[in-house]
């Protein structure tokens, strides 16, 4: 019977020995799991010691940031447009010439480009020395083309400028010269109502070379006759 009975109690105190076991194994899974959890559950924290010198070193204290002195009152200024690395030039204002200079330059230029843009400028200055000066330089005009500028540049200036001059000038201009020039002559004849204007568009329509230009010329005619009656 003793000896069962050690044997007994050998068996129980194994037994015991392995359930103690077991809940000590079990008690440090469950703690490891449990600071697992609270590990991935709380938020990563930096400090400025964790950073990089290159990192850390490049942020500046707030107490070194540079303030603006005073409220700005003026636009800022902004810099010429550069281009190629040389700055825009300020365009120069162009010379005024005078009427006796601008029929020097119109007569003694080679470049019809420059004559026209000289014409410009002369019809532009709408006075009856303008006008005497377009009808000089018409006479000495080559081109048909700056010839057809000057009646054009006649016809934006006041009418009642010099007018014996501008009737003596479309007078030439119908007479011989190339069709866009008697043309534009015509045109501007038709504006005048003088009695020389018509007698005028009367040889026209009767002797210009150009069908269509008589044609133009007896229209013209038919309306101020028909305007006066």
């Amino acid at each position: 019977m003793s000896g069962r009975r050690n044997i007994f109690a050998d068996l129980f105190s194994v037994k015991w020995s392995l359930t103690a076991a077991i809940i000590v194994a079990l008690g440090s899974v469950g703690l490891w799991l449990g600071a697992e959890n609270d590990s991935a559950e709380q938020p990563a924290r930096y400090s400025v010691e964790g950073i990089p010198p290159l990192i850390a070193g490049n942020v500046p204290p707030v107490e070194q940031v540079a303030e603006v002195e005073g409220p700005l009152t003026e636009a800022p200024q902004v810099a010429p447009i550069v281009k190629s690395g040389v700055p825009l030039a300020t365009p120069k204002p162009q010379p005024e010439y005078s009427v006796a200079e601008l029929i020097e330059k119109i007569r003694n230029s080679g470049r019809t480009e420059e004559r026209l843009e000289l014409v410009e400028d002369l019809s532009g200055r709408n006075t009856a020395e303008a006008v005497k000066a377009i009808h000089f330089v018409f006479l000495t005009e080559k081109h048909p083309k700056v010839k057809a500028a000057m009646l054009a540049g006649l016809g934006d200036m006041d009418a009642g400028l010099a007018p014996d001059t501008r009737l003596q000038l479309l007078t030439t201009a119908l007479r011989g010269e190339a069709r866009e020039v008697r043309s534009t002559a015509l045109d501007l004849l038709a504006e005048n109502e003088s009695p020389a204007a018509t007698a005028l568009l009367s040889q026209t329509m009767k002797t210009d070379p150009d069908r269509e230009i008589r044609d133009v010329a007896t229209e013209y005619y038919r309306q101020r006759k028909n305007s006066s009656e």
